[in-house]
């Protein structure tokens, strides 16, 4: 399970950095009156969420489980509020929910420290 782990970390890390550059880029250019969204904060909890189960620590796991619930409430909440479940919203709710079963599973929080 650690391998699995550790390889979701690296997952993680590949899928949000780029998204996590321009978040750094804005930051610098605009300095403090940047406009942060949730968008950018769950970004930045998937990028450190990776890193942390990279070394397998147990807020790496907390991290990305709660960077997934984040973006499947960001990305498809107003449609499953009104229960329409089209191929686009059934897409991120399999994505990011596998994400978050495995996160839960009892084998991962007893394979991080």
């Amino acid at each position: 399970m650690s391998y699995l782990l550790r390889l979701i970390g690296c997952l993680w890390i590949f899928l949000t950095f780029r998204g996590a550059l321009a978040i750094f880029r804005r930051l610098f250019q605009q300095r403090l009156a940047m406009d942060w969204s949730l968008g950018d904060a769950f970004t930045l909890a998937l990028l450190a969420g990776g890193v942390g189960l990279l070394l397998l620590r147990s807020w790496g796991r907390w991290l990305i489980l709660a960077g997934c619930g984040g973006m499947i409430w960001l990305k498809v909440g107003s449609a499953l509020t009104g229960l329409h479940f089209t191929e686009p919203v059934i897409k991120v709710l399999l994505f990011y929910g596998l994400f978050m079963v495995l996160m839960v599973l009892p084998q991962s929080r007893s394979a991080t420290h």
